[in-house]
């Protein structure tokens, strides 16, 4: 009996995923643990691998399109086994990304690679993107055209903000509007956090499944810390300080 892939949670707050590149066919064969598919979620980009070994019989999740978590994806059986009707328009929720750019992330990227003017390759993809594919056989057919060089100044342009972009724009400026930000610089004796680390290092690393860093003990004190100082631990709202609850802790990375 063929095996559903379906969209998986990849976080405790993601509700939904983006199709970003298939890496196998239909009609090919894929091993267990082998690249399958990449999804963008709110935060990143994940390649997610087969869960089972057997051929690609039918992918249903388009690229440049939005799925819900637990939606189906695509089939994975033997040779000739048949899958049911999939509806082209699932009821769960499933959003075009007809308005986002005309060519995929990945393709892009290897365009830039190669100095080559993507937006003039002739995609294969749904709705005439162009995909990794397209790019890679205008490389190997040699008609890539070269990227033009920009002399000219621009006043400004309008870049479309992809999911994880977006969400982090959103959080970062609505962070900005609650929480009053302030910065201060101290040297601070880390010996005895260097200690605790390499003492419960493989602990931590039994238990999560990650190595304990620097990061996880200083969150960890902050966290302390705003629970023994509920004071810090406030907002803005409404024309009001709100004195939280409960203590979250959000991390940016550049």
């Amino acid at each position: 009996m063929a095996t559903q892939f379906k969209m998986a949670a990849m976080g405790h707050t993601m509700e939904t995923g983006r199709v970003v590149e298939w890496h196998i066919s239909e009609g090919e064969s894929i091993d267990e643990g082998q690249l399958l598919i990449s999804i963008e979620t709110d935060k990143t980009v994940v390649d997610v691998n087969s869960p089972v070994s057997g051929v690609l019989l039918k992918t249903v999740g388009q690229v440049d399109a939005e799925y819900d978590v637990g939606d189906v994806l695509a089939w994975i059986g033997d040779a000739g086994e048949t899958v049911p009707d999939q509806p082209v328009e699932p009821d769960s929720k499933k959003r075009s990304v007809a308005a986002g750019p005309r060519v995929t992330p990945v393709a892009q990227r290897l365009a830039d690679r190669h100095g080559i003017n993507a937006d003039a390759v002739q995609g294969t993809g749904p709705d005439g993107r162009v995909t990794k594919e397209d790019v890679q056989r205008a490389i190997d057919d040699g008609t890539a055209p070269a990227k033009a060089e920009d002399t000219s100044v621009p006043a400004g342009e309008v870049v479309p903000l992809s999911g994880i972009r977006r969400i982090t724009a959103e959080r970062l400026s609505a962070n900005w509007g609650v929480a009053p930000h302030v910065s201060e610089g101290i040297e601070v004796d880390f010996s005895q956090f260097e200690s605790y680390r390499v003492e419960h290092e493989a602990d931590w690393l039994e238990k999560w499944g990650t190595p304990l860093g620097p990061n996880d003990l200083i969150l960890s004190a902050t966290a302390q810390t705003l629970k023994d100082h509920p004071d810090l631990n406030t907002g803005f709202v409404d024309g009001a300080i709100c004195r939280y609850n409960e203590v979250n802790l959000g991390v940016a990375i550049d």
